[in-house]
């Protein structure tokens, strides 16, 4: 059996003292951390981007279908107005400085021999934004300007929101008129 015995004298090394120094060093930079970290877990960023395309968008309300007829076929005059309440809605963006329009033409039908098509906007539009062309339009198949200047603006959807519009018959040749003669077009309008 082999024993092995520490001669000389018994002293104190300092391993104690360094142990609790190195356990007080743990302790404190565990405090440090998890007061950095509880502070990190506060806060936060991030950049976060954001963009507005351009918008265009346009839906009629109520129906221009009311028969428009003729009372009295002069050359140059027209039918009554017909005001059906019928309402351009839309919502605009543009870029800085821009505007968009609207237009309208006939797509498809035809007009009584010897007619055009007035369209006229009759409800201002000002407090949806745009211009409405002075007078009204004589529409065709090409697309005719109803309302300008139409910025970032929105009219809003109700019933009776936006530019109300009407329409007459307009004698364009009395020698062309056909008496009952009834006919039907379809009218488009583009916010552009």
């Amino acid at each position: 059996m082999y024993t092995h015995r520490l001669s000389g004298k018994a002293s104190s090394s300092g391993a104690p003292s360094k142990k609790f120094a190195a356990i007080l060093a743990i302790a404190v930079v565990s405090i440090l951390g998890s007061s950095l970290s509880a502070v990190a877990g506060n806060a936060a960023s991030a950049l976060v981007t954001f963009g507005v395309e351009e918008i265009t968008a346009l839906k009629t309300s109520g129906a221009l279908s009311q028969p428009v007829a003729l009372v009295s076929p002069t050359h140059g005059r027209g039918s009554t107005l017909v005001d059906n309440g019928t309402y351009l809605q839309y919502t605009s963006t543009v870029p800085d400085g821009g505007t968009h329009s609207i237009s309208v033409s006939i797509v498809s039908g035809s007009l009584p021999g010897g007619c055009a098509l007035e369209l006229e906007v009759v409800g201002s539009p000002e407090s949806a934004g745009g211009i409405p062309v002075k007078g009204g339009v004589i529409l065709s198949g090409s697309p005719r300007t109803i309302v300008t200047g139409i910025g970032n603006d929105c009219t809003g959807s109700g019933a009776a929101d936006g530019p109300r519009i009407a329409c007459r018959l307009i004698v364009t040749d009395p020698a062309k008129l056909v008496p009952g003669e009834s006919t039907s077009v379809a009218v488009s309008f583009i916010l552009d």
